[in-house]
């Protein structure tokens, strides 16, 4: 599994992934949140926590749904992210359980790479930058998915994000995040500072903040 991510998110294309196209919410309704502290100075050199992965009522051929976390530098013309996080989806091409995922978006080349069927319950995510490189590594529970340089241009930190995405408005798009951390260039972890809501275009869904490291989405 490894070997796979490996050889799918080097070789980044250009063309649009129907499940994933070239945005920080690649389906059609998203709700998201980020760090103060990293959305006012950029300052975020990985994004760790906790997700809740469950089985998502996904009841049409064009249903998914994701639940991720990201560095994300949002000062450029084009989106630039490093995701790690989970999906599930009916569409060809998935499992149609909850699996891992990878994606990076590098300045506008996009890749994603999918990995194993994870069992419902928590579970723990990484994504954090290689210090003093552009090289970011992404973990589930404790394991190495892939590691990615990016080489359209220099990216080592930028915003800790969350986010959860679905593609119908049928879809379940609950989510539960917790024990949030960001990574800063001291080399060490620390929770949030404080979490915002950034985004929502979902008509049913909101961000249910309970502190400055956890937040539901929870529907209206």
């Amino acid at each position: 599994m490894k070997k796979r991510f490996s050889i799918v998110l080097c070789i980044l294309v250009s063309l649009l992934i129907l499940a994933f196209p070239v945005s920080a919410y690649a389906l059609t309704y998203g709700v998201g949140g980020r760090d103060q502290s990293a959305e006012d100075y950029q300052q975020s050199y990985g994004t760790y926590g906790d997700i809740e992965v469950y089985n998502a009522y996904l009841p049409t051929s064009s249903s998914a749904h994701v639940g991720s976390m990201y560095v994300w530098d949002f000062s450029r013309q084009y989106t630039t992210q490093a995701e790690v996080g989970w999906v599930q989806s009916p569409m060809s091409g998935y499992s149609g359980s909850p699996q891992a995922f990878v994606a990076v978006d590098d300045y506008g080349y996009y890749g994603k790479a999918l990995g194993n069927n994870l069992a419902l319950g928590g579970h723990n995510f990484k994504v954090v930058n290689i210090l003093g490189t552009n090289q970011f590594q992404f973990f589930a529970d404790g394991n190495l998915l892939s590691t990615y340089t990016f080489t359209h241009v220099p990216f080592s930190y930028g915003t800790s994000t969350i986010g959860n995405e679905r593609n119908t408005t049928q879809d379940d798009n609950y989510g539960h995040f917790w024990d949030l951390q960001v990574f800063k260039s001291n080399n060490t972890w620390s929770p949030w500072y404080s979490m915002t809501a950034y985004f929502n275009n979902d008509p049913n869904y909101y961000l249910d903040i309970i502190s400055g490291s956890e937040a539901y989405v929870n529907h209206n």
